[in-house]
């Protein structure tokens, strides 16, 4: 099923007069035959994608999303960060990669691949 979304802005204002009360006989067919609701301003990036502030998603299906990766169905997807360990052996996020680090990476993915493994390369 099709839908449309329309979105009139001023349509519904404080104080003001309102498209609704008189509506014209087209947006009458419109909200016949449809839903109106009234937009509320949303307080996080979060909710703007659609996402609860409450709602933990891993980070492997959004990094799959942002690349417009399409994973086969049923399908799991991770996310590996490269790591770093300085000289007092406290362990972080790399920095950088370097385009030799690069080739090794993609090097090893291509060694580790298989029919159920699929690595992917994708910058940042």
């Amino acid at each position: 099923m099709k839908s449309k979304v329309w979105v009139l802005p001023g349509a519904i204002g404080v104080g003001l007069d309102s498209i609704w009360e008189e509506p014209p006989p087209g947006l009458c067919y419109l909200a016949d035959h449809g839903e109106v609701i009234a937009l509320a301003e949303l307080d996080s990036m979060s909710e703007v994608v659609g996402l609860s502030k409450d709602i933990q998603v891993p980070r492997g299906p959004l990094v799959v999303a942002a690349f417009g990766w399409e994973p086969p169905k049923r399908s799991v997807q991770f996310q590996l960060d490269l790591l770093s360990v300085d000289e007092d052996g406290i362990v972080g996020f790399a920095d950088r990669v370097t385009k030799i680090e690069a080739e090794a990476l993609k090097n090893e993915f291509s060694r580790i691949s298989t029919r159920s493994l699929t690595p992917k390369w994708g910058k940042a």
